[in-house]
């Protein structure tokens, strides 16, 4: 262990030494005070009454940085692989009146850097989740989560049901249909192809990339030059086995009452919902699956306006 974690250390930071020497040479902006700079006025320009921090997570020896807006009670929103806190912006300025909790994925964003060779993703996404909410005092609420983030809260629900008032799936959670091992070239593809700037690379994850805002657009761009986030998603892809995806929870999903709502795009070509969306929602007991029309894999970027009443309307709901 001790070994790995000193070899993912020297790693992340040769990435990061050279990306911030070619900065500094072109005398370009370094990309991490970009990106934060783009994140501040983003959220800003909405009306958010931000507050952001970093949490020292002592066990998964991280930093991890978290945005938090409004009051009451607390929801915890966690973005899939490849992806920051921030894209739930849509999202976030829908659901007033409750304490908005997003924070960076380990490798993600304003968080720490992170390499995912060896590592157990359902112990990992259970324990993230943990000591967020623990660093924050929490001890229950509502999690939102899509595809890697969803995968994270369900392995979390099932681990500590109490702790989660409500969950809602907004898209198919991580793999629903299964994974089955890719060579380093298919790897290097899909890793490739998922990291396209612009709207191009929204192309597969929305109906209509031109429904995202491009200031949000300008945001997820820029978190693609953010030092060692191309291997910690490359290191992910390394790392899934078919015993590491949704998939292989559907047999404990019948154990789990918690109250979910499941928001899955039609015009999903990541994950397309049928038969997976049924199937998740069928072994979930107290489940609702709502199919949002003309929306992709990030349904709500593709209709804010019909995600966040579902999602305001379930979780009001006593």
């Amino acid at each position: 262990m001790r070994r790995r974690a000193l070899l993912q250390t020297i790693l992340l930071a040769s990435v990061t030494a050279s990306v911030r020497g070619v900065e500094a040479q072109s005398g370009e902006e370094p990309a991490v005070e970009r990106y934060a700079r783009l994140q501040r006025s983003l959220l800003a320009s909405r009306g958010l009454a931000i507050f952001e921090r970093d949490l020292r997570l002592s066990s998964m020896s991280l930093n991890v940085h978290v945005v938090e807006a409004g009051r009451g009670a607390p929801v915890l929103l966690i973005h899939g692989g490849n992806g920051v806190g921030a894209q739930w912006l849509p999202l976030m300025t829908r659901l007033a009146g409750r304490r908005l909790i997003v924070p960076d994925r380990p490798g993600c964003g304003l968080t720490d850097t992170f390499l995912y060779d060896g590592v157990d993703l359902r112990a990992h996404g259970a324990l993230f989740v943990e000591e967020v909410l623990d660093a924050l005092n929490v001890e229950q609420a509502s999690i939102i989560g899509n595809s890697m983030g969803g995968y994270f809260a369900l392995c979390f629900a099932l681990a500590h049901p109490s702790r989660v008032a409500k969950l809602v799936l907004a898209g198919g959670p991580a793999l629903s249909a299964g994974y089955q091992p890719l060579s380093a070239e298919a790897i290097e593809a899909v890793v490739r192809g998922s990291r396209q700037p612009g709207r191009a690379g929204l192309a597969r994850l929305v109906a209509d990339s031109d429904r995202v805002p491009g200031d949000l657009l300008e945001l997820l761009d820029a978190a693609l030059a953010l030092p060692g986030s191309e291997e910690s998603w490359r290191s992910i892809w390394r790392s899934l086995r078919p015993d590491r995806t949704t998939l292989a929870l559907h047999t404990e999903l019948e154990g789990l009452t918690t109250p979910t709502l499941i928001v899955w795009g039609e015009q999903d070509r990541v994950d397309p919902p049928q038969p997976v969306a049924t199937a998740i929602a069928e072994r979930l007991p107290n489940a609702r699956l709502v199919l949002l029309p003309d929306a992709g894999y990030l349904p709500w970027l593709d209709k804010p306006d019909e995600c966040a009443t579902l999602v305001a309307d379930f979780l009001a709901e006593a």
